[in-house]
């Protein structure tokens, strides 16, 4: 429990702010993930599908990969909210072209 494991993955769906997915080309699961984007009420829905079948059912209880995928989900969804609304620092040169009315 709690040991990482690595997994190689490739992009195969990509939509500028609407859609990302990937697939899993390695590790103990054959998976396809989607993240799909809307804006709602002034914010944005993500909306994520995956579908997840364990190479080797042998040596994996499904039930508790389950529990740890949803886990790392939230996790990994709690560090993107925090990312996207940490503030943003331009560049001094950025910040006098803004106050200059000279940078769109």
């Amino acid at each position: 429990m709690g040991r990482r494991i690595l997994s190689t993955f490739e992009i195969n769906e990509y939509e500028l702010n609407k859609r990302y997915g990937f697939k899993s080309l390695s590790g103990p699961l054959n998976s396809q993930t989607s993240y799909t984007f809307e804006i709602a009420n002034s914010s944005t829905k993500i909306t994520i599908s995956t579908q997840a079948n364990v190479v080797n059912f042998f040596q994996m209880n499904e039930i508790i990969l389950e529990k740890k995928m949803k886990k790392q989900l939230i996790e990994n969804l709690a560090m993107l909210k925090d990312l996207l609304e940490a503030p943003r620092n331009l560049p001094s040169f950025a910040t006098v072209l803004l106050a200059n009315g000279k940078m769109n």
